[in-house]
């Protein structure tokens, strides 16, 4: 007769290992569901950041026409609500008391007094930022031509050194709120922002020198592979902060904004191949279709995401001539969005000066970046010189 088996703790009972099963297969629902709500809620935010991105960018694209409408919108406005009163005291000597009490009603309409207020709210607003900005066109022409007027100067070498050409153009953007402007060169198969190529010099100069990019990596080395002009109009929405601090709040909560890594393209098209009959303006922009996550987020200027950045938009062109690349022209702002197309032209035509004065400064030297002041270059020519020195 074989010996009873013993029961010990380690033995469970066929209650206990149901109960045990069951137990772990609510669990592992719960988790499956968890990770659907999760995923859910993850898809609902990227269906949420593509439509807004989509939606900003179409604005964009019609920004300058809608400004212009709500302008002309507002002056009809205004007009109308001055000549309202004329029209109703002579239509009342006139006899005419119904068309009179008609638009005695409509003055008095809740709908049309917000639309006066709106309307002169509006045309207040965009007469105070046209006030941040006197004279900006001829500024920008006055300031280009000072370019081109030290452009072959001595020696058939432009007589303006790096510093001071991006010092030119960081005048012509300053009512735009730029922050930096810096040139990146190629050197040994990475983009690199040389010695004295950063305005102005801050606390960030060393962030800006220490910044190598390959081919096709971040916007400056996607715009030199492709030879297009790249605009990020902000980083974070709906604010250019990555967090927003609530009012009434202790100081360590802050409520985080969404990223917004994205880009408008813009292609360059020479004079002569602008079609004037269709663009009365002569544009050489040439807008493209968006380009969505193409900022690197997680370590711009290879710092934390935690770390404030010195801009909240920039933009880069290409330093290009007909024959060769230059390299890119990098400006940073700390508005964002605070450009518009015609801005944005305004940047491509200092790009291309900067661009042509490097391609000379090239054929002369044999670099566009040469080590030697003018002095040294073109002692061996035996042509008078400059005193400054070069790029």
């Amino acid at each position: 007769m074989p010996p009873p088996r013993k029961q010990g703790k380690k033995n469970e009972t066929f209650r206990a290992k149901l109960v045990r099963a069951a137990r772990k297969q609510v669990i592992a629902t719960i988790l499956s569901l968890w990770n659907l709500v999760v995923r859910a809620w993850r898809e609902i935010e990227n269906a949420v950041e593509s439509i807004i991105a989509q939606t900003y960018f179409y604005y964009w694209s019609w920004k300058g026409e809608i400004k212009q409408g709500i302008r002309y919108s507002s002056l009809i406005i205004l007009i109308v609500s001055g000549a309202s009163p004329i029209f109703e005291v002579s239509l009342g000597f006139s006899g005419e008391d119904w068309v009179a009490k008609g638009i005695e009603a409509t003055e008095q309409s809740f709908s049309w007094t917000l639309l006066f207020l709106l309307a002169a709210g509006y045309t207040v607003f965009h007469n105070l930022e046209e006030l941040k900005k006197p004279g900006h066109e001829y500024r920008f022409v006055k300031l280009l031509r000072r370019i081109m007027h030290h452009s072959h100067g001595a020696g058939g070498i432009s007589t303006l050194s790096g510093a001071e050409m991006l010092n030119i153009c960081y005048q012509a953007f300053k009512h735009s709120g730029i922050s930096h402007v810096c040139i990146s060169s190629k050197e040994n198969n990475e983009l690199v922002v040389r010695n004295g190529h950063v305005f102005p010099e801050d606390e960030w100069l060393k962030e800006y020198y220490a910044l190598r990019l390959k081919e096709k990596e971040g916007i400056a080395g996607r715009v030199w592979d492709d030879n297009k002009i790249w605009y990020v109009p902000r980083l974070f929405w709906p604010t250019g902060n990555r967090a927003i601090r609530l009012p009434l709040c202790v100081s360590e909560f802050h409520l985080k904004t969404m990223p917004f890594p994205h880009a408008v393209k813009f292609k360059f098209e020479y004079d002569d191949e602008v079609d004037l009959e269709k663009d009365s303006t002569g544009s050489q922009l040439v807008e493209e279709d968006p380009e969505y996550g193409c900022v690197d987020m997680n370590h711009p200027f290879g710092k934390p995401t935690g770390v404030n950045l010195p801009f909240r938009a920039f933009l880069s062109v290409p330093l290009n001539t007909r024959n060769a690349k230059m390299g890119v022209l990098n400006i940073d702002f700390s508005r964002v969005d605070s450009l518009g197309k015609p801005e944005i032209e305004m940047a491509l035509i200092f790009a291309c000066a900067i661009a042509e004065e490097l391609e000379a400064t090239k054929e002369l030297t044999g670099t566009p970046f040469p080590s030697k002041t003018p002095e040294s270059q073109s002692a061996t020519a035996g042509s008078p010189v400059a005193s400054k020195s070069v790029l």
